[in-house]
């Protein structure tokens, strides 16, 4: 079982450039998601559903240079809070569609 926080590493110094698909479903991954994690260029699809995952999502995420190839972010049944990033400023006519949170 997978269990623990989620790494600022995986995207950090290029150490996936190519993952383009990141899910995760019922598991005990815990603590906030990082801010680290929109700098990924070639992510598509990002999936975080029945986790134990809190907080509220980065602030970083909503700005232009994040998240460039995001078309489908799914965070459902976890204890996210707060405001959500402006995620207009992030290709709105691709993204917001594939947004569940």
């Amino acid at each position: 079982m997978l269990a623990g926080t989620l790494p600022t590493s995986w995207t950090q110094g290029g150490a996936f450039p190519s993952l383009s698909s990141l899910q995760f479903y019922n598991v005990s991954i815990t603590g906030s998601l990082p801010a680290s994690w929109g700098g990924n260029a070639a992510l598509t699809d990002l999936h975080l559903n029945f986790t134990k995952l809190s907080g509220a999502l980065p602030t970083e995420w909503g700005t232009s240079n994040k998240f460039q190839s995001l078309e489908t972010l799914h965070i459902v049944s976890c204890n996210i809070n707060g405001v959500l990033p402006n995620f207009t400023l992030i290709h709105a006519e691709r993204l917001l569609p594939g947004i569940h949170i």
